[in-house]
């Protein structure tokens, strides 16, 4: 399980949803959970 806390400390976590590598410097190939703030 990975949670990406982008400048937040409430985590409110969403549904595991994939994420491209494009968005960030990370190579990702699974489900990962993040923070509603980051969702554009």
């Amino acid at each position: 399980e990975i949670v990406y806390q982008k400048g937040r400390e409430d985590i409110e976590l969403l549904d595991s949803i994939l994420i491209p590598a494009a968005l960030g410097p990370y190579e990702i190939h699974g489900p990962v959970k993040l923070l509603r703030s980051y969702v554009p």
